[in-house]
């Protein structure tokens, strides 16, 4: 959509005025959308709603030529408020349709996220380049046809839709509210699990925008290197994704013997040392090898700590949970912009990296190691264990 703005204007502003008013549907309205998620069939919402953004996206360039920029930013909101209601209903699916196959599922799911987040932009302004921003936004609008077809042929897609709807049917939207909140508050390990991504969310463009100033301004580099580096970082990222399959209890074959909580540790610690050694101020070969080696530490804390939260939550609440935790990384991924906005000027660029990297080693310990949230996963994963051993 950004790019269908910029080709038709030339203002990077009317670009950045459209990202804006697509991220404010998910601060608005994903609890609502949680609470349709866990009422209403949840196959039929996510088919719904892609459909729907299929055919606003491939309707798009012919609007915003009849009616221009107000037309394009009212479909850019529409589009983006589908997405949000969609979202929850897909992520609540997943877990009980998968059954012992989501951690494998979300592995597979995060390396692919990843690989198509750093190749879609690429792709994107390919086909844009051979042709016009309008078909390139076209061909978005095609893939989400084809995201709801998918879906649609998928039996059983909504396993515990029955269940669901003897338990919350009657409740009015408000209560569904109410409810979800009261249990986000009080389930240790949700709660803990969305302080820790909020503060290690708010942490990403606090460690990585940094360094395309320190890059360039203090090594001299031109934009290419940041490029490269990101490249690098993207790949550790895709091929931890893909491992983290293996990671966590278990006995079967090829899988390494350590709890969730080990590895997340490991994740987090591994993310604040990496930004730590920023303050060595490493030439351009050695962050390389850093971002490379962060990218590594990426796949255990997201496929795992996706896993410890679908464990964590009863089925009929998931749709509610999953919608606060979107709300939460839109507001850490804008908290986190603002401070280092702010940061960089004021402190330079590498003492903010070093800061984030403190930051990603204070939620770690404070998650994994002490209180509360970590005592609930060890005694969840004990449970696990013994079910596990029980079914052996």
């Amino acid at each position: 959509m950004p790019l269908l703005t910029y080709g038709a204007t030339g203002d990077l502003a009317h670009s950045a005025i459209v990202m804006v008013v697509e991220a404010v549907p998910v601060i608005l309205f994903a609890p609502f959308a949680g609470a349709i998620a866990d009422k209403f069939n949840r196959k039929t919402l996510t088919v719904s709603f892609r459909l729907a953004s299929a055919a606003l996206l491939i309707a798009s360039p012919a609007l915003y030529a009849a009616a221009g920029l107000p037309a394009f930013l009212t479909i850019a909101f529409l589009v983006s408020t589908f997405g949000t209601f969609s979202s929850p209903a897909a992520s609540a699916a997943m877990p009980s349709l998968l059954g012992d196959d989501y951690q494998k599922y979300m592995a597979r799911r995060g390396s692919l996220i990843f690989l198509a987040q750093t190749l879609g932009p690429t792709i994107a302004a390919a086909v844009a380049s051979f042709t016009t921003p309008a078909l390139a936004v076209g061909f978005a609008g095609t893939l989400n046809l084809l995201a709801a077809l998918t879906v649609a042929t998928i039996r059983n897609y909504d396993l515990t839709h029955a269940e669901r709807t003897a338990t919350v049917q009657e409740h009015h939207t408000g209560r569904l509210l109410r409810e979800g909140a009261a249990y986000t508050a009080h389930n240790p390990i949700v709660r803990g699990m969305l302080t820790f991504w909020f503060l290690s969310i708010a942490a990403v463009p606090i460690t990585t925008l940094p360094m395309l100033e320190y890059l360039t301004r203090g090594l001299g580099h031109d934009y290419t290197a940041f490029g490269i580096a990101t490249s690098v970082y993207a790949a550790g990222c895709v091929i931890s994704s893909w491992l983290s399959a293996k990671l966590g209890v278990g006995t079967g074959a090829g899988r390494v013997r350590m709890t969730k909580r080990g590895w997340m540790c490991i994740s987090g610690l591994g993310y604040g040392a990496v930004c730590l050694s920023m303050g060595l101020h490493p030439a351009l070969w050695a962050v390389l090898v850093l971002w490379f080696i962060w990218g590594m530490f990426y796949g255990p804390e997201e496929v795992l700590g996706q896993v410890l939260f679908a464990d964590a939550i009863d089925e009929h609440m998931r749709g509610r949970v999953y919608s606060f935790m979107g709300v939460v990384f839109s507001l850490a991924g804008m908290v986190g912009y603002l401070i280092t906005g702010w940061a960089v000027p004021a402190f330079g660029a590498i003492n903010t990296i070093v800061t984030g990297g403190a930051l990603f080693i204070i939620a770690t310990v404070f998650t994994f190691i002490l209180g509360p949230t970590a005592r609930a996963i060890r005694a969840q994963e004990s449970r696990n264990e013994a079910k596990s051993r029980a079914g052996a």
